[in-house]
């Protein structure tokens, strides 16, 4: 069960920033693993933030390995946005 329920308007509001350059699928495992960075971790990992989140190891592992979006897209929304 997720520790903290992904539900602040103000970080909703910053991730559609980056909505654009992802499926459905994979904005979804963005939104959640930012979201998990807001716990309290000894070490933030994957498997630590799947677990916190009650998300799919494997998906998100896949999300970060293989999935096809362009890292300097998100990049370039990240900077643009500030």
């Amino acid at each position: 069960m997720p520790i903290l329920k992904p539900n602040l308007k103000f970080v909703d509001k910053f991730l559609q920033h980056f909505r654009p350059i992802f499926t459905p699928k994979q904005f979804s495992l963005f939104k959640a693993y930012v979201y998990a960075m807001f716990s309290d971790y000894k070490r933030l990992s994957l498997s630590a933030a799947a677990n916190n989140m009650a998300l799919n190891y494997q998906q998100l592992q896949y999300f970060f390995s293989e999935s096809d979006w362009d890292i300097s897209q998100l990049n370039n929304i990240h900077l643009s946005v500030f």
